[in-house]
């Protein structure tokens, strides 16, 4: 029974797993924390009789603990699922992206440099998970002020964020790091694209981070009437836009 109902609840994350960053973006937060207790025992459930469900498992729960900065729980669960021995290594290595991630939101760069680079390691050249390593490790080297390390890195991650499932946020992502690094040109292009992108498929979600990127460049290049324009914009969109309950 323990494990039919892990499953059911691992099914229910599958299936939201595209919209997270959409419009029902609040609705799924929501039934997040009315079934936090329910997500926890999944996983219990799945790490003793199936580590890679367990895996996939911990994956699709990782937006949902960041959108309650829950980074240490989060943080024990994916350093139990790295240590199982029968966690494969692809699995791992998305596992090990995702603590990067985790360290990186509180401020830990090196321990997020040393689990970025563990992804890389154990992750096929090419699929999603290299992707989002390269992704890290391009905004560590960019945190650090190691610039042409971050755009080479940049680079090699826009060459596979294409064949990700939900590219968007990887772009805001590269636009970041090539903004840091002066190439403001290149890092408007690719938020004004994600921007356009998710004004045809109606995520408030993306409208809202790609405007705000923009923005920002605006201030960065004294534009200020543009930047206030495009501030004033992004607050009419927020309130569609759903972080938390």
């Amino acid at each position: 029974y323990a494990l039919r109902h892990a499953r059911w609840y691992l099914g229910r994350l599958e299936e939201g797993r595209l919209e997270l960053g959409g419009p029902r973006r609040g609705e799924l937060v929501a039934w997040f924390v009315s079934e936090e207790d329910n997500l926890r025992a999944m996983l219990t459930t799945l790490a003793a009789a199936s580590p890679p469900e367990a895996a996939r498992a911990a994956r699709l729960l990782h937006g949902f603990w960041k959108s309650r900065g829950a980074y240490t729980e989060e943080r024990q669960r994916l350093t139990e699922l790295i240590e199982h021995p029968d966690v494969p290594d692809q699995s791992r290595a998305e596992l090990f992206g995702l603590l990067s991630d985790v360290e990186w939101m509180v401020g830990d760069l090196d321990a997020a440099d040393v689990a970025a680079r563990e992804s890389l390691r154990l992750a096929e050249p090419g699929s999603e998970i290299h992707a989002y390593a390269l992704l890290g490790l391009a905004a560590i080297a960019g945190a650090r002020g190691e610039r042409e390390e971050a755009v080479r890195l940049g680079r090699e991650a826009l060459d596979e964020i294409d064949d990700v499932d939900d590219p968007a946020g990887p772009r805001l992502d590269v636009g970041t790091v090539f903004a840091e690094a002066g190439l403001r040109d290149e890092a408007r292009a690719m938020c004004e694209l994600v921007a356009v992108e998710a004004r045809r498929s109606g995520s408030p979600f993306y409208i809202a981070h790609a405007e705000s990127a923009v923005s920002r460049l605006d201030l960065l290049e004294q534009r200020y009437q543009a930047a206030e324009d495009g501030f004033r914009s992004v607050l009419e969109i927020l309130p569609g836009v759903s972080y938390a309950p």
